[in-house]
């Protein structure tokens, strides 16, 4: 995520939400900014677990291709997400 150049806050709400499934088995998902709230029930959506299969919600990938047009960067989110 680092190498390319992953808003914090992605970061830390993704690793968040992981963490929180991992060891309470569920997302508390109302403590989470909007945007990433709205994310993590995508998420969600197609379950958690589906992250350790490769499967990822594409709101993740949006959200930080949002992230890079605002930073005049113009890398589409995917790459993100494929280098996860």
């Amino acid at each position: 995520m680092d190498k390319h150049e992953t808003k914090y806050e992605i970061k830390e709400a993704f690793s968040t939400c992981i963490s929180e499934w991992l060891f309470k088995g569920e997302v508390t998902v109302c403590k989470y900014a909007t945007g990433h709230a709205r994310v993590i029930c995508s998420q969600k959506q197609i379950e958690l677990d589906n992250l350790f299969r490769g499967k990822m919600s594409v709101e993740w990938m949006y959200l930080q291709e949002q992230y890079m047009r605002n930073q005049g960067i113009d890398r589409a989110g995917y790459v993100c997400g494929a280098a996860i």
